[in-house]
């Protein structure tokens, strides 16, 4: 279905995973509206949406890298802060005394 299709990409979106990016090829008139995009039409694809000239689909190997891998990117932020909440609590608890340890710098 892909065959003699230039430029397809694969790329992630947060939140909406990974996709199958192919440039608009032509565009056409459709119920009175100008410039509709004409998309691929395939089985192994489901169109999505389109955007700045590419439209954009899945098919079963971006719903396997979904699944496999799914949104990285949103785990990583979440462990980075849970990791950064835990540093600053223990932070917080000498802080009376690097306070105390200041002021005593301060008066030499």
């Amino acid at each position: 279905c892909l065959l003699g299709i230039s430029k397809p990409r694969l790329l992630r979106m947060m939140q909406i995973g990974f996709l199958v990016s192919l440039p608009i090829q032509s565009y056409e008139e459709r119920n009175g509206e100008q410039n509709v995009p004409v998309v691929v039409e395939c089985d192994e694809l489901s169109f999505r949406f389109c955007a700045e000239g590419r439209a954009f689909y899945k098919n079963a190997r971006v719903e396997e890298l979904d699944a496999d891998i799914g949104d990285i990117c949103s785990i990583i932020s979440d462990l980075e802060g849970a990791i950064m909440r835990d540093v600053e609590g223990r932070i917080v608890r000498y802080v009376p005394d690097v306070l105390t340890w200041c002021d005593a710098v301060a008066e030499l």
